[in-house]
């Protein structure tokens, strides 16, 4: 496969054994010539076999003309609601203006009725990690958007699994009443339960067991959004450029989400310990579930800028108990790698082939003092599979990894697993890989 702007019209078949002047010239012609579905990547295969890609521009992509980013825009909200794949707007987009495209999208969404909001928020969501993840300085953000599309899903999974104890007299369900609760943004976690109808939240004790993974991740989740807090702020005071962009630290809508997962873990744990998350604490009788709920609350409250003495907590956390470093992706290969504006135009691919000129590592910022691994781990299930598993499928676009074999012995868990059949949760396709 060849990236480029020009065509080439012919080939050379070279025997190394053969003199020059005995090589065999061969005429090249198209054999076949389509065009992206939105009009921005040439596709052209010639009678070798040999695959073309052909950036299209448009007047409106000029960094020059001032209506540019609207466009963009424009052509970027057409694929969020006809259900298209923007990959060929990324392979042409200016990577110098995605901050302004993702801004853009977020106002012009934020507009729209609730409704369509909530049809269309896991795409939304997906698109602004995938324009993120173009971008060198955008990685971290692209994370931060990553896990709250984890969160989002998890959070659904969960409430679906409530069911109100009498369905006749209530006008609300355990959801709603719950949300309402946390309303009064009360910290202690055991007061909020006294306002709830422990009915209302029971689970059959298996189903529980099953979505332990799942628990766990929230609480990691959880630990490090507070013991990153400190850092994050450091970083956007004083003379140091301002961080813009996403931050899930920021994001009250998320704040409150993991609120509300953790009163639900607080009262499934009464009736299934074993679902808990586990913790590895520096004493007893600290209580890390009543000990996030605290602080998250009291982050929901003014998540800009955050109380002194709050951010004087978030750093005693990790010595109180032992930071997961959530798993980052170690590399990813694509075309839509954020070197592609540093490498000179034609590419060169071969099938089946990963090119190094293309392979990202991206340097995600960490908790200093955090447990770490190299464990590869499900992105869907959230388990450890190992350094090296025999087989697993990755994602072609994120460079996220799953394992091949279901673990779901529950409806619940194979509900959850299903989500993630047919691409990744950035909206990519996987591909099997095998251990060499």
């Amino acid at each position: 496969m060849s990236f480029s702007h020009s065509p080439t019209t012919s080939c050379v078949l070279r025997n190394d054994n053969e003199h020059s002047s005995k090589q065999l010239v061969v005429d090249t012609h198209i054999a076949a010539i389509n065009i992206t579905a939105m009009g921005h990547l040439l596709l052209a295969v010639d009678s070798q076999g040999q695959l073309f890609a052909f950036r299209v521009t448009y007047p409106h992509q000029d960094p020059t003309n001032q209506h540019s980013i609207a466009q963009v825009v424009t052509s970027l909200e057409y694929c969020l609601f006809a259900g298209l794949d923007p990959v060929d707007i990324f392979l042409t987009l200016k990577v110098q203006q995605s901050d302004q495209i993702i801004d853009r999208l977020t106002e012009n969404f934020q507009r729209q009725q609730a409704a369509v909001q909530q049809y269309f928020y896991v795409n939304f969501l997906t698109l602004k990690t995938n324009l993120y993840r173009l971008s060198i300085p955008g990685q971290a953000k692209a994370h931060d958007l990553t896990s709250l599309l984890m969160l989002h899903s998890i959070l659904v999974a969960f409430k679906n699994l409530l069911r109100p104890s009498e369905l006749t007299s209530h006008d609300k369900g355990p959801a709603e009443n719950l949300a309402m609760v946390l309303a009064e943004s009360v910290p202690d976690i055991d007061k909020v339960l006294l306002g709830l109808e422990g009915k209302d939240f029971t689970v059959e004790k298996f189903t529980l067991q099953s979505l332990q993974q799942l628990i766990q991740f929230i609480a990691d989740l959880s630990l490090n959004i507070l013991a990153r807090l400190p850092e994050n702020r450091s970083m956007n005071s004083g003379t140091a450029p301002r961080n813009t962009g996403y931050e899930i630290s920021k994001d009250i809508v998320a704040l409150n989400s993991i609120r509300e997962l953790l009163v639900m873990m607080r009262i499934w744990g009464l009736l299934k310990p074993q679902c808990l998350p586990v913790f590895c604490r520096s004493a007893e009788n600290l209580d890390v579930l009543a000990t996030l709920f605290r602080l998250l609350t009291r982050l929901a409250l003014n998540p800009n800028e955050p109380e002194d003495l709050l951010l004087d907590e978030c750093c005693q956390l990790p010595s109180q108990v032992l930071i997961p470093q959530l798993q980052f992706i170690s590399s990813v290969t694509c075309v839509a790698s954020p070197l592609l504006q540093f490498l000179p135009l034609p590419i060169n691919l071969e099938y089946n082939v990963e090119p190094t000129s293309l392979k990202f590592c991206p340097d995600v910022p960490t908790v200093e003092g955090g447990l770490s691994s190299d464990n590869m781990v499900d992105s869907v299930r959230h388990l450890q599979m190992g350094k090296r598993p025999s087989s697993f499928r990755k994602c072609t676009r994120c460079g996220a990894s799953s394992s091949t074999c279901s673990v779901a012995r529950t409806a619940a868990m194979r509900a959850w697993e299903q989500r993630f059949a047919s691409g990744c949760r950035c909206g990519g396709f996987w591909r099997l890989q095998t251990s060499e």
